[in-house]
């Protein structure tokens, strides 16, 4: 089984009349004929939700043999909402019940997507990268094999004045770990290769699938070719 975890970044948009093609659903197309493909991704997930629902699933597939994990990693915070109340009534809106685990990623004043983000007390991203870490300690320990990779920036290099960011950083950053530069993930990636008017969606900061499509071929399939054989 091919085990993909994320945000909107990585949800299929298979039957679903999406505005892009992911990476992931290019992947179901090569992949699916010879592998089980399970995509726990779902739109404003954050590293609480990405780290619960991937051990839930894996520990409910436990009778699967795992070829490759791919998480894509979302916002340290997010503009859900802006009190506690409207939080609730989202949630209750969307479904998305397991997100009130982890109500301190989804309530901002702003209302904001973090995006390059320094408003934000540093220890949303010290508990960012602890769940990161927990990840990749559960995969090493299950001897899983694993990509990781940013969405899009969320650490900025001043940051690393942090002593504690710095060294959880370098637990987490590994060869297992794919960054454009030294933070930066897929939408920087898109707009440093095809310009920022063909890489992100207009009135949106979602990758298009021109950028999802480059993105699979270049950097996912490779990883999966090293990893799985068909």
């Amino acid at each position: 089984m091919i085990f993909i975890n994320g945000c909107s970044f990585s949800e299929t948009q298979v039957d679903r009349g999406g505005k892009w093609k992911p990476w992931s659903d290019f992947l179901i197309d090569d992949y699916s004929e010879y592998y089980e493909i399970y995509n726990s991704a779902v739109s404003s997930n954050g590293q609480g939700k990405i780290l619960d629902t991937t051990i839930e699933s894996l520990e409910l597939h436990s009778d699967k043999r795992i070829k490759l994990a791919i998480i894509q990693f979302s916002a340290v915070a997010r503009g859900y909402a802006n009190n506690f109340d409207m939080f609730v009534e989202k949630i209750t809106q969307n479904k998305n019940y397991q997100s009130l685990l982890h109500e301190e990623e989804y309530n901002l004043s702003d209302g904001r997507i973090t995006n390059l983000i320094t408003h934000i007390d540093w220890v949303y991203y010290k508990s960012t990268l602890c769940k990161i870490i927990s990840l990749k300690n559960y995969f090493e320990n299950k001897k899983i094999p694993y990509l990781f990779f940013w969405g899009w920036q969320q650490i900025t290099p001043d940051m690393e004045s942090d002593s504690t960011i710095k060294t959880l950083l370098e637990k987490a950053y590994d060869g297992n770990w794919w960054r454009f530069g030294e933070h930066g993930g897929m939408s920087e990636w898109g707009i440093e290769r095809f310009g920022k008017d063909n890489a992100i969606l207009p009135e949106d900061f979602h990758p298009t699938t021109m950028v999802h499509e480059a993105f699979y071929n270049d950097i996912i399939k490779p990883y999966l070719k090293k990893h799985i054989k068909i």
